[in-house]
């Protein structure tokens, strides 16, 4: 069997990120084996292949990621998972996964901004919990909301050239390869704060 060194800070650094346990990834890498993986077969200085490929299954991030002798650090801008510690709802693992994809696009998207010199600052005002919610979405919803269109697939692109017009990035996904319905995210490229 082939093996390969890995950077066992990054494995731990993304356990950290998703709130997971060595005794969660042990108990996921161990499902439906025969011979029980040890911690030792996981985190010790070599790694099967073939294991780590499970992990990556889990965390899809790429082999060369685990591999890369760099350290990361923990970083409030690098995830919402390192800024907050409760959420509104208990996020299940595949939302997890999700919103770090996104996140990722969007780090991916600000740098090639940055290289291609792209003006991606706010436009929409700023607002609080202070402000009157209703008078804030009447201001909103006349900035953004297109003319409407009984076409939903054009009313919906419409939508989303308006919000490109104010810098919105808007990312589109298939939560299921079998759905044929599309799912879409949006995020604002500067900062919300």
């Amino acid at each position: 069997m082939s093996t390969t060194n890995i950077n066992i800070n990054r494995l731990n650094h993304l356990l950290k990120l998703y709130k997971l346990s060595e005794k969660d990834l042990m108990t996921f890498l161990n499902q439906g084996r025969k011979k029980i993986l040890s911690e030792r077969d996981v985190f010790g200085n070599q790694i099967k292949i073939s294991i780590l490929k499970k992990v990556d299954s889990l965390f899809k991030k790429g082999l060369e990621y685990y591999i890369d002798p760099k350290d990361l650090k923990e970083s409030k801008e690098e995830s919402i998972f390192f800024r907050k510690d409760t959420f509104n709802a208990e996020l299940s693992f595949g939302a997890k996964q999700i919103i770090t994809h996104f996140e990722e696009e969007k780090i991916g998207f600000s740098a090639l901004s940055k290289l291609a010199d792209f003006k991606n600052e706010r436009t929409l005002p700023f607002y609080t919990l202070k402000n009157n919610p209703k008078k804030v979405a009447e201001e909103v919803r006349k900035q953004i909301y297109p003319a409407f269109n009984k076409d939903h697939k054009r009313f919906l692109k419409s939508i989303i050239t308006k919000l490109a017009d104010y810098n919105v990035l808007v990312f589109e996904f298939i939560e299921s390869w079998k759905k044929k319905k599309k799912q879409i995210l949006m995020a604002f490229i500067s900062p919300l704060m």
